[in-house]
């Protein structure tokens, strides 16, 4: 009776673990399979087959027959991680494969796993569908992948820095503008390593450490940086916190630049000024008055004083004639500066017919190293859109100033070099992260400009005088209107341009001239 007691018991425990293992097998949504290595039979559960609409009758008994369901591609991985686990390569069989489902007419594609025993006698485990997992994966893949290419090869500079200022990663354009050639070398660095002003950043640091602790967001609209060749940007910045899983917080900085909005801004303020200027004549008329007035008077004095014809007298009354002449024709010529009149020429052929009358003797003048008298006005790179006849005029402004100073005794020598500056190329994002390049200028980004430097070997301008020198009413000489050098400055920037001196005393005079190419301008 004990013995069947006993077996009683058993049994009842066999089916309860026979139940439990049939619900735990139906709740299973994966397919559960057995494969008998020593007879080649192969069970596989209901679940398996039920979502590729295979029935119980359709499922294969023995590992052939799932063969001709997997894809062939796959039949050589399948069999290749079975075998590497029975060596015991392997931990556990895992491959992933195509299978053939009927419900949806077409392969599936099926994570599979199992272990084997001891003996490698069986094989058992589970298959899972993972297509709408693997294909989603390899969308946001594509997705990951579209961006990451935008974001490296996007033109704002873009920079990641940890608390303590080292760079952990950088796109593309911060790269170039640090002149780095890859993102090993830029990792680990700082903005000290590249930028030798102080102050500019000790404020990165202030504001990246106010970010990371505050976790706020920072929109500084405008400050400056200098890339790798120390040229100066200015830039409109937004610095955000970016949280790690281990709760540290770093700085992620993106950088617009600006260089072009503040060109803009300086030049409407160029223009603003320009403005107040020309209110400004009515009261400088009152000076020109008062000079016409002084110099009538000389005439009249000189006049009375003549009781009988006397030739240096009549010279002097003659000069100060010319004296009021010239004062009012520059006057005249102050006012009309930024009257233009706009057509396409070459700056050499203006240089040639402004200059000409001055190489006389002991007069050099050489243009881009070469005498002025032997070049040819044919070279496309220095025409310009332009009222050149008011450029003529500027030229023979500065070249009679620079001989009127000549050094006595001294060959006198005026020197021209021009050079065309182009705008860089700035970089596109296409779809897809794909680049093209276009001109700059194309994008109203910046502006070709013929750059001309005049300089001579005279004796050069003070310091005092220096500081003035483009002012109305300023000149060196007593017998000056102090308005030549005035009215080159108001056709200069006129025509969009600028005009600096640089000079030594002993060491010549020397001024700097730039000239947009393309002005897209109306006279005024």
């Amino acid at each position: 009776m004990k013995n069947i007691d006993r077996l009683r018991e058993e049994n009842d425990r066999l089916r309860k673990e026979l139940a439990f293992s049939t619900r735990l097998i139906n709740a299973v949504r994966d397919g559960l399979w057995h494969r008998d290595l020593s007879t080649g039979h192969l069970w596989i559960s209901p679940q398996w087959g039920q979502p590729l609409g295979y029935s119980k009758e359709d499922l294969p008994t023995n590992f052939e027959e799932l063969l001709k369901l997997i894809d062939p591609l796959d039949h050589v991985c399948v069999r290749a991680a079975a075998d590497r686990h029975l060596r015991g390569e392997t931990a556990e069989y895992d491959c992933t494969f195509g299978l053939w489902s009927r419900k949806h007419n077409g392969y599936r594609i099926m994570r599979s796993r199992g272990v084997a025993d001891h003996d490698a006698r069986h094989l058992a485990g589970t298959d899972t569908d993972i297509t709408e997992l693997q294909q989603g994966s390899e969308k946001m893949r594509k997705s990951l992948k579209m961006f990451e290419l935008i974001f490296a090869n996007i033109p704002h500079l873009i920079v990641v820095k940890n608390r303590e200022g080292e760079f952990l990663f950088g796109n593309k354009a911060i790269l170039n503008f640090y002149g780095e050639a890859s993102l090993a070398s830029f990792v680990g660095k700082m903005d000290k390593h590249y930028n030798k002003n102080k102050k500019e950043v000790a404020a990165f640091l202030r504001d990246d450490r106010w970010v990371i602790e505050h976790r706020r967001v920072l929109l500084i609209a405008k400050e400056q940086n200098h890339d790798s060749k120390g040229k100066r940007h200015w830039l409109s910045t937004i610095k955000a916190p970016l949280v790690n899983d281990d709760g540290t917080v770093d700085v992620v900085v993106a950088a617009t630049f600006i260089d072009d909005v503040i060109a803009l801004e300086n030049r409407l303020e160029t223009t603003r000024q320009r403005n107040r200027r020309h209110r400004e004549m009515a009261g400088l008329a009152k000076q020109l008055s008062h000079k016409l007035g002084t110099r009538i008077l000389t005439l009249e004095n000189a006049v009375e004083l003549l009781p009988s014809p006397d030739e240096g007298r009549k010279e002097a009354v003659f000069n100060a004639i010319e004296d009021v002449k010239r004062f009012s024709e520059d006057f005249e010529k102050l006012g009309a500066a930024t009257r233009l009149e706009f057509k396409s020429g070459n700056l050499v052929a203006t240089l040639k017919h402004a200059l000409d009358p001055h190489q006389v003797s002991g007069v050099e003048i050489t243009l881009n190293g070469q005498p002025l008298r032997t070049l040819r006005a044919d070279d496309s790179r220095f025409d310009l859109i332009a009222d050149h006849r008011k450029l003529g005029d500027v030229f023979d402004e500065l070249a009679s100033n620079s001989v009127r100073w000549r050094k006595l005794g001294n060959p006198h020598r005026i020197t021209i070099q021009i050079k065309r500056e182009e705008p860089p190329s700035g970089p596109i994002v296409g779809m897809m992260g794909m680049m093209m390049y276009v001109p700059a200028a194309d994008l109203g980004l910046t502006r070709a400009e013929l750059r001309i430097v005049f300089e001579d070997n005279g004796p050069g301008i003070n310091k005092t005088l220096r500081a003035k020198i483009f002012e109305p009413f300023v000149s060196g000489r007593s017998e000056g209107s102090g308005l030549g050098l005035a009215i080159v400055k108001e056709v200069i920037e006129a025509h969009g341009g600028k005009i600096a001196l640089t000079s030594a005393p002993g060491a010549g005079a020397r001024f700097e001239i730039t000239v947009p190419i393309d002005l897209n301008k109306q006279s005024k």
